[in-house]
């Protein structure tokens, strides 16, 4: 597949390398500490989202999947997302987050991927 993978996040220069070195990451990471992409993106950036009772089911699972939450970096009231473009800048798909926890099934990233690249 000819695709370019890059983070986002809403950390600080500093933070984005050390999220890139602390996942040994082989890819872009920026900083939108302005949060002007998740804006234009329509990004949901609120405190409600990390606090409905779908967010703590989600850090059930990902603590009996054997991850745990660390120091939150960034603004966290705001929700991610994955945003595929195409080589023009065009979003072909977009999924964001409705709350925290609210991720995309790889699998199901994979087929938007593979859609989009055929």
């Amino acid at each position: 597949m000819d695709v370019e993978l890059i983070f986002i996040g809403s950390g600080s220069p500093e933070q984005a390398r050390f999220f890139q070195e602390d996942y040994n990451l082989d890819a872009k990471v920026f900083s939108d500490k302005e949060l002007t992409i998740y804006k234009s993106l329509g990004a949901k950036n609120s405190l409600m989202s990390n606090i409905i009772p779908q967010v703590w089911l989600a850090g059930i699972r990902a603590f009996l999947n054997g991850f745990m939450q660390s120091k939150t970096q960034g603004t966290y009231t705001q929700q991610g997302g994955v945003a595929l473009l195409t080589q023009n800048g065009q979003v072909a798909f977009l999924h964001l987050s409705k709350y925290a926890g609210d991720h995309i099934d790889p699998k199901n990233l994979l087929q938007k991927i593979k859609k989009i690249l055929s």
